[in-house]
């Protein structure tokens, strides 16, 4: 790999750092989010699992306007990240 090519690669993985860290950012604020859901939810003596809210978010997923293989990874780590919050709100 010539220098060009190297210094681009290099810019390229510091832009997806940055990406990385503000995905890091909101997930932390996201699953805090998801603590005080439970709570409320438990409050109210509601059931940990929203399946129509997870349909919901899904179905936004799916009408967003971009390419097929992304949407379908986009789901992908969203139905890991509804997963991973329902066992988060059951600790």
């Amino acid at each position: 790999m010539n220098e060009a090519n190297n210094s681009h690669l290099a810019g390229a993985r510091q832009e997806i750092d940055k990406i990385d860290m503000s995905i890091w950012s909101l997930l932390e604020k996201r699953f805090a989010l998801s603590k005080e859901v439970s709570r409320i939810k438990n409050n109210f003596q509601l059931p940990v699992l929203d399946e129509k809210r997870e349909q919901e978010l899904l179905a936004k997923i799916g009408n967003l306007n971009c390419d097929a293989d992304v949407s379908l990874a986009i789901t992908q780590i969203y139905k890991l990240i509804f997963e991973l919050s329902r066992k988060y709100q059951c600790e």
